[in-house]
């Protein structure tokens, strides 16, 4: 994932989560987001501008924002922002 993330988004999916209890999954997101942290990944943070995107899109963002975990670290989320940038960038 560390080599992947400078080139694509990096979204973390937990498959079949669904088998597991509330417990478990919270334990497991948690743990998820302490590696994504200790090792530097950017997480792609979903964004959007309020100025040029629809409601809809603002809203789904912001619901795909609190799912992935409400706890993000600033620098997470700061270094997430800063790969989306670039990425656009270079898309332009």
């Amino acid at each position: 994932m560390r080599r992947l993330a400078p080139r694509v988004n990096v979204i973390p999916v937990i498959g079949k989560s669904d088998t597991l209890t509330p417990s478990e999954l919270r334990d497991f997101k948690k743990r998820i987001m302490e590696d994504i942290e200790y090792y530097s990944i950017p997480v792609y943070n979903f964004p959007y501008d309020v100025d040029e995107d629809d409601e809809e899109t603002i809203e789904d963002n912001s619901e795909l924002r609190v799912s992935l975990n409400g706890r993000l670290e600033r620098s997470c989320q700061k270094k997430a922002l800063e790969l989306n940038r670039r990425v656009s960038m270079s898309r332009s």
